[in-house]
């Protein structure tokens, strides 16, 4: 018998416990499917659904970190943002960002679950991150188990335009069985292995 060959086996077991989380989309704004022009306000559709733009105008390629476009959302526009398609259950949230002009702003992500108001998860001030025409990458997690919701990136009457490109939005991975604490894998004879492992500290089930 080849213990080592076990023992390597038995490693990528526990490997394979670990959740991985799927990607309900990301979306470039390459290819939007319905009018979109100038700064606009409304719905747009693209490959990953409907968006709801408020004043957001579809950006120049040199302005655009992927692809030949991005969402330029405006500067001096009360309420200024994009919303994402409602997707059920939320894991993170990334996005690539910059300014394509001088100005300073915030900007605000927000949630919405089943219709209901949009609430503040995390606010960013774009202008001290990033350069003008730099992108910088945003991560979020929100790990949210409800179904639809959606995400919106607000750019609130700021004195900067807010370019965004490659919107992400994962599932969120709820636990399944989880990694013992302890495991160790002993052979005993040529035709046996003994596996032992101690329960983890958080309760849950343990898989092997």
């Amino acid at each position: 018998m080849n213990i080592k060959w076990l023992l390597t086996a038995a490693g990528l077991l526990l490997a394979t416990l670990q959740l991985t989380a799927q990607i309900h989309f990301t979306e470039s704004f390459e290819n939007p499917t319905s009018t979109w022009v100038g700064y606009f306000t409304g719905n747009v559709d693209f490959p990953s659904g409907t968006w709801e733009f408020n004043a957001v105008f579809p950006e120049q390629s040199s302005n655009s970190y992927d692809g030949s476009k991005a969402c330029r959302i405006n500067d001096d526009v009360v309420g200024a943002n994009i919303t994402t398609p409602a997707v059920n259950t939320v894991g993170s949230v990334s996005f690539y960002y910059h300014r394509p002009f001088s100005g300073t702003g915030e900007f605000i992500l927000q949630k919405s679950i089943g219709g209901g108001p949009f609430i503040n998860l995390d606010t960013v001030d774009f202008s001290s991150v990033s350069s003008v025409n730099v992108a910088a990458l945003y991560t979020f997690d929100v790990n949210d188990g409800n179904n639809n919701i959606r995400i919106r990136v607000m750019n609130d009457d700021n004195t900067a335009h807010l370019a965004i490109d490659l919107f992400e939005v994962t599932e969120f991975a709820t636990s399944g069985p989880d990694i013992p604490d302890g495991f160790t894998a002993f052979p005993s004879n040529s035709t046996r292995i003994d596996l032992s492992a101690t329960a983890n500290t958080s309760g849950d089930s343990v898989m092997i």
